[in-house]
């Protein structure tokens, strides 16, 4: 998301509404996560349940400390979305 936040304005010298960098994070992934997270989740707490999130992007621990990405995962487009940002 940040990547695509530089890409598009072309430096962090500027600032910008969260509104506005949720938005490109959510172009930038073909989805709209980031601003339903956020309107779901910025009035109150709430438990995330990580180690079930990383299974549905597909994430999880290999050897040596490495990590393993599971290209069937059913978030697993998401992951790359944000990956082909870099």
């Amino acid at each position: 998301m940040l990547c695509a936040r530089l890409w598009i304005a072309g430096g962090i010298d500027k600032d910008w509404p969260l509104s506005r960098v949720l938005q490109i994070g959510d172009r930038a992934t073909g989805t709209t996560v980031l601003t339903d997270m956020y309107a779901k989740w910025s009035e109150k707490p709430v438990d995330v349940d990580l180690p079930a999130l990383w299974k549905e992007l597909g994430v999880s621990a290999g050897p040596n400390n490495g990590v393993v990405l599971d290209a069937k995962a059913p978030l697993a487009a998401v992951r790359q979305s944000i990956s082909a940002l870099r």
